[in-house]
């Protein structure tokens, strides 16, 4: 596989938000609502011609404001619920319901 010189721009930090430094304030956890929202990007853009862009423009914007969402919403509560879901979301993967 070649080697791109460039940084891709899926990492890049350019354009962005002064709302999105809110999610510097945030640990990183083990799951969040994007997971529960798109369990799966890899199906998602499986059978798109470009992946690298797809996800800049279907997958990514949509997480930003998931984790913005969890920014302005997180506490304990917000918490469980998310790990509650994401047990759900497990748990119908691989138990027959």
């Amino acid at each position: 596989m070649p080697s791109n010189s460039s940084p891709s721009p899926i990492f890049e930090p350019s354009g962005c938000l002064p709302d999105l430094l809110g999610l510097l304030d945030v640990k990183p956890g083990i799951t969040d609502f994007a997971t529960i929202w798109n369990p799966d990007e890899g199906t998602l853009l499986a059978g798109e011609a470009d992946p690298d862009k797809a996800y800049l423009e279907k997958v990514r914007p949509q997480k930003l404001r998931l984790q913005l969402k969890y920014v302005r919403e997180r506490g304990f509560w917000t918490d469980l619920r998310i790990l509650g879901n994401t047990a759900w979301i497990v748990a119908r993967k691989f138990l027959p319901f």
